[in-house]
């Protein structure tokens, strides 16, 4: 990252800790100054980053969100207390995110295992499928992989993280397969004593058929749903999912219709992603503050 330090104030050990002075030292600024509004935001993450682990940054779209959360990453990289990862939906966002970094002067990368990250020296931008996976870049509970020391996680859209973290946590068995078949003979009774229609329905493979497995069958079963869904796990449909929900299969429900099986946590349990279970405080950028508040927001705009 390029700085102007004839910019610098002497004597202020926070000069480029905080992330409008950041701003202020860089070399080349797209724009003279900060927004208003970006300036008072920053200044707020700044305030509340030592006491409160998540902070949820909300600005209306336009307002300047992607330089928010880059000078925000930037700080901790500064402040030598560890890397920082951007995290957004989608590979174009990605793209988008560092283009912007380029006219700010921070420096990135999109390869977790680029030496400019794994020294601290850049911002990863990456998308929420990398991280969340049963073979994530950054390990999960028990591959043997060490945690990285992390100082931020920027996570861009809140709200479209949620969406992506559970269907990174849904499996889904295709009609067809070895597996989808052996489930449905393993809960026909009970699925034709709960709904002798939906049933009925599944065997007719109409498209609008939904067959929740009753929660006790499911329970019941559980040693026989192992055996037929690990001999796989290493299939496509199956490699990137099962290390994620396999030691939680007892929590979790299966609906079947006639193209698939799909078995998901009611609640993701994220805490198999080590990166996410250890983390710093983050900063959680929401695209538009016409949206409902989270009722765990720490810092809301």
């Amino acid at each position: 990252m390029a700085l102007d330090w004839d910019r610098i104030g002497t004597g202020d050990s926070e000069a480029l800790l905080r992330p409008r002075d950041i701003y202020a030292g860089l070399a080349s600024r797209p724009w003279p100054y900060l927004r208003h509004e970006q300036g008072e935001v920053l200044d707020q993450w700044f305030d509340h980053r030592r006491h409160d682990r998540d902070v949820v940054i909300k600005q209306n779209t336009g307002g300047g969100k992607t330089a928010v959360g880059l000078l925000i990453a930037q700080s901790p990289l500064n402040e030598g207390v560890g890397k920082a990862i951007y995290l957004t939906p989608d590979n174009y966002l990605v793209k988008q995110v560092r283009e912007e970094a380029v006219r700010l002067g921070v420096a990135t990368t999109d390869d977790p295992y680029d030496q400019a990250f794994v020294t601290a020296q850049a911002v990863l931008v990456t998308n929420y499928q990398k991280l969340i996976n049963g073979k994530s870049a950054f390990g999960i509970v028990g591959d043997g992989k060490e945690p990285l020391d992390l100082g931020i996680v920027v996570d861009d859209d809140a709200y479209a993280a949620l969406a992506r973290t559970e269907d990174q946590f849904r499996l889904r068995v295709p009609a067809g397969h070895e597996a989808y078949d052996k489930l449905l003979e393993l809960f026909e009774q009970a699925v034709r004593h709960q709904s002798a229609n939906a049933w009925a329905e599944l065997e007719d493979k109409d498209p609008t058929a939904l067959a929740p497995v009753p929660f006790w069958a499911w329970a019941d079963k559980q040693d026989e749903v192992r055996k037929i869904l690990r001999p796989h796990r290493e299939e496509r449909n199956f490699r990137f999912v099962w290390p994620l929900i396999a030691e939680v299969l007892h929590l979790c429900t299966a609906t079947a219709t006639s193209s698939a099986i799909e078995i998901r946590p009611s609640c993701p349990p994220i805490d198999r992603i080590p990166l996410v279970r250890a983390c710093p405080p983050p900063g959680l950028l929401d695209r538009d503050t016409r949206r409902r508040q989270c009722p765990g927001d720490r810092l809301r705009r």
